[in-house]
């Protein structure tokens, strides 16, 4: 097992986080690079402000330690970043900005940048999130953040001939459940998640703003309650087919299939007149 370490992180970093995906991810939003200040001259801010600021901290010999994590920070940023903390939308950017600062004809020997100097506080923040960054289905835990109000999708398995029929009505009604408030929908199964994406491109294959998430192991469904055994078709545990519906922090609504095969409380048309 990796080690881990656990971070309180701010509500309002969380929700920097979220905007920060969603401008990639939803509105297509490449972010303006060379940005100010940069990730150098927000790990200085930094170290000012903890030296600053050392006797209330409560930090032990602030001066020894302080330039050695600093500096484990930026080199952390410089490697992690083509690896893990770029979406693919952003890779061709990622790609021109290391031709125009570090390989490409123009640039003296010596005097190459490092992505510290040219990425700021958005890619920085990414740092926190701990995972891999993917524009397509999400695994269930790692980014997924409910709005105000919301509704999930619960079904038991991609490609199935019921569960092909059952969200195309919730992509066909996205604009009458934002209408009525509902930003965000999130369709879970449990499925790896190349099978999800490869379901969520087969369902959608011009996109959806719908959420597709891979509950691989079942963790998130089971916490719920709502795993079943369909060992003899499926091979293997699976969610319900269920709906809930999110409000703030409180399930508002909550249906679940009594026959996993078939879909009546469940379905859009169903949901909707709730809302």
């Amino acid at each position: 097992k990796k080690p881990e370490m656990k971070l309180n992180v701010p509500e309002t970093l969380k929700v920097l986080l979220v905007d920060d995906w969603e401008g990639v991810t939803k509105n297509n939003q490449l972010i303006t690079l060379p940005r100010t200040p940069n990730v150098l001259q927000l790990l200085d801010e930094y170290r000012a402000y903890v030296l600053a600021n050392a006797s209330s901290l409560q930090l032990r010999e602030p001066q020894t330690l302080l330039p050695t994590i600093v500096a484990g920070l930026q080199t952390y940023f410089d490697r992690a970043l083509g690896a893990n903390l770029l979406y693919r939308f952003e890779r061709p950017q990622y790609a021109e900005i290391r031709r125009q600062y570090v390989t490409g004809p123009n640039v003296v020997v010596g005097q190459e940048k490092e992505m510290s100097s040219i990425y700021g506080a958005e890619h920085l923040l990414r740092m926190l999130d701990g995972g891999e960054f993917d524009d397509g289905p999400r695994v269930c835990g790692a980014r997924a953040r409910l709005h105000e109000r919301a509704a999930g999708v619960g079904v038991p398995g991609a490609f199935t001939s019921t569960c092909n029929a059952h969200i195309p009505g919730y992509i066909n009604a996205y604009d009458q459940f934002k209408a009525k408030g509902i930003n965000d929908i999130y369709v879970v199964a449990v499925n790896d998640v190349f099978v999800v994406q490869a379901w969520k491109e087969h369902l959608a294959a011009s996109g959806t703003p719908i959420h597709f998430l891979s509950d691989d192991t079942g963790a998130f469904v089971g916490s719920m309650g709502l795993l079943f055994d369909p060992t003899p078709m499926l091979g293997s545990p699976r969610s319900k087919r269920f709906v809930l519906v999110v409000e703030g922090h409180e399930i508002t609504h909550v249906a679940v299939e009594p026959d996993p095969t078939k879909v009546t409380v469940t379905g859009a048309d169903a949901v909707l007149p709730l809302l």
